[in-house]
């Protein structure tokens, strides 16, 4: 229940509880005057609802009379007084708390310091014009707790007004919430079958990429002699192997070699032959992978060097057979991978190598030591993750 509709309720309680006539006898005629708030954050309804409250609760004692506020607000009318402002000042209130012929009258005040609120009272004997009992509360501001803290208050100024003797204040308690019968549910409809769930792929559901990637693959190499315009470019196919190894976030070192092979063919004198070559290489490379479409696509550019051989793996039955040439080896290229399960997939690379070849010599045929040549492969092939 709002905070705000218990405070209304309680305070029509008081007011219907205050008006009802008291046992004949010597009941304390009691005047409760409306509580200071102005630093407490209250807005004037709950500041008065606070003060029904009050007087509600020590007028449940049947010894005690309460005089309803509103005849404390006529009489201050009839004095003249601004009926805007309240009567806070303690000779006023003990002034027309006379006038209304009551032996009481009881002061209150709220104040917020720092988080908290004080609530404070006093009880006023108005035969000796003197102050019979002061009683303070701290608590949290908000209605909840001042509610409890003005039954506390009310049961120390009830004690005092009745000479501390047992009454029915002794075990009093604030009147029960009214029970709200909860408003009827509707009868549970039907729910519709789950349709199954299509799963879309979102940033938290992205592949992760593999530790490790095995390349196997194949392609073509065209060498151009750099230092020898004359001789025309030599083109080569064969097999490639790559095995990458992540070193931690998107850079990766790998190691590659290709397995090649061309035919070299003369005719001198009607006399035709073919020798075929062989270029094996071994390489090193670092690479830096851009990782694309939830790391299914994965472009990979990376630089290269190592070293490589030319061999003549078939004389072609001429008996030529010359020492392996060698060469160091630099390059770049750009590799493209698309992975269609996090270790399966097809890869495509793109390199431009440079070969420096320093050992080794064919006089005869193509390549002389301390010349170059300038390759342009393709690969292309599967994937491994791992």
């Amino acid at each position: 229940m709002c905070p705000r509709k218990v405070l209304t309720c309680l305070a029509i309680f008081g007011l219907l509880a205050s008006a009802a006539p008291a046992l004949a006898g010597d009941e304390i005629i009691v005047a409760v005057f409306l509580m200071e708030a102005k630093t407490s954050g209250l807005d004037a309804a709950e500041v008065g609802n606070l003060t029904d409250y009050m007087a509600t609760m020590i007028g449940q004692d049947d010894r005690i009379q309460v005089i309803p506020r509103d005849e404390i607000r006529k009489r201050l009318v009839q004095a003249k007084a601004d009926s805007h402002k309240e009567c806070y000042d303690t000779n006023c209130q003990i002034e027309l708390g006379r006038e209304l012929a009551a032996q009481y009258s009881i002061s209150s005040k709220i104040g917020k310091v720092g988080n908290k609120c004080l609530l404070s009272a006093q009880v006023y004997d108005l035969r000796k014009a003197a102050m019979v009992k002061g009683t303070t509360q701290k608590t949290d501001c908000n209605p909840d707790n001042l509610i409890a803290a003005v039954e506390t208050i009310a049961r120390d100024l009830t004690k005092v007004m009745v000479g501390g003797s047992p009454n029915k204040i002794a075990d009093n308690k604030p009147p029960p919430d009214p029970v709200i019968e909860p408003p009827p549910q509707p009868k549970p409809q039907p729910q519709p079958r789950p349709q199954p769930r299509t799963e879309v792929r979102t940033a938290s559901k992205a592949k992760k990429l593999p530790s490790s990637f095995f390349t196997v693959g194949v392609g073509v190499n065209n060498m151009h002699f750099v230092d020898k315009d004359e001789v025309d470019p030599e083109t080569l196919a064969g097999l490639e192997l790559a095995l990458d190894f992540r070193l931690g976030g998107d850079f990766s070192l790998g190691i590659v070699t290709d397995f090649e092979f061309y035919e070299h063919s003369e005719d001198y004198f009607y006399d035709a032959f073919s020798i075929r070559f062989g270029y094996f290489d071994l390489s090193m490379r670092l690479g830096y992978m851009i990782a694309l479409l939830d790391n299914a696509l994965i472009i990979y550019p990376y630089g290269d060097f190592g070293f490589a051989a030319l061999v003549v793996v078939d004389d072609g039955g001429t008996g030529y057979d010359p020492d392996p040439m060698l060469s160091a080896i630099a390059g770049f290229g750009c590799g493209v991978r698309y992975m269609f399960l996090p270790w399966l997939g097809v890869s495509a690379d793109l390199g431009i190598d440079y070969n420096y070849w320093f050992e080794g010599e064919d006089p005869d045929y193509t390549i002389l030591t301390d010349e170059g040549t300038v390759s342009v492969n393709f690969q292309i092939g599967a994937i491994f993750g791992f």
